[in-house]
């Protein structure tokens, strides 16, 4: 009884992400999938991470909780580097909505699933290559034309980045990326902190 009390416990106190799942083995993590992260941000780790086994490099990064003789994954690596998080989190993946008419006629639907990281790196992409337009008017007597697009593309990379590493992935609902001719709206919940108010955000 004391240790199921420890446990929830733990679990209260626990960050989601830093969690362990129990139902997951450390071995459903991809060490290749670890090696090309560590590799993109331009870590050190990276050679070593071609040389040990996952089990072992996990619990380098800490990746792994539990017990010394029951090891297991952490939530935040089996978002991140299992190959279908969604089998463990249902709904984890992003979902691109393209409405270019208020009717719905011509709409368009794109899923992208995978590990988070690379669930970001291809919505970005599909948005930067099938949404993003770029005006470009030359002006009279300037050397420099002016550019202007119809949505930031910095913006739209730190809010996406935004909805998927703070996300609550207990919630059972994908991220969503509706995008309209006025607008592209992301919804990622919870959603912002409750006590932060519009005003704080014009600031």
């Amino acid at each position: 009884m004391k240790k199921v009390q420890e446990q929830r416990a733990y679990t209260n106190d626990t960050p989601f992400d830093d969690r362990v799942h129990m139902q997951a083995n450390i071995e459903d993590m991809r060490a290749s999938l670890i090696s090309e992260y560590l590799y993109t941000i331009g870590s050190d780790l990276y050679q070593e991470s071609l040389r040990r086994p996952v089990v072992d490099f996990a619990d380098t990064m800490r990746l792994v909780g539990g017990p010394r003789e029951l090891r297991k994954p952490l939530n935040v690596g089996l978002l991140f580097f299992s190959e279908q998080p969604d089998t463990y989190f249902p709904y984890a993946r992003i979902e691109i909505v393209d409405k270019p008419d208020p009717t719905g006629i011509g709409m368009t639907e794109k899923v992208v699933v995978g590990q988070g990281d690379r669930q970001l790196r291809d919505t970005i992409s599909y948005i930067r290559n099938y949404v993003v337009k770029e005006r470009v008017t030359k002006v009279r007597d300037r050397a420099e034309a002016i550019r202007a697009f119809n949505f930031p593309p910095i913006a739209i990379e730190e809010a996406l980045s935004n909805a998927v590493y703070h996300k609550s992935y207990q919630i059972r609902e994908p991220i969503t990326v509706t995008i309209t001719p006025e607008k592209l709206e992301i919804t990622s919940l919870p959603g912002p902190d409750r006590t932060i108010i519009d005003e704080d955000l014009a600031l």
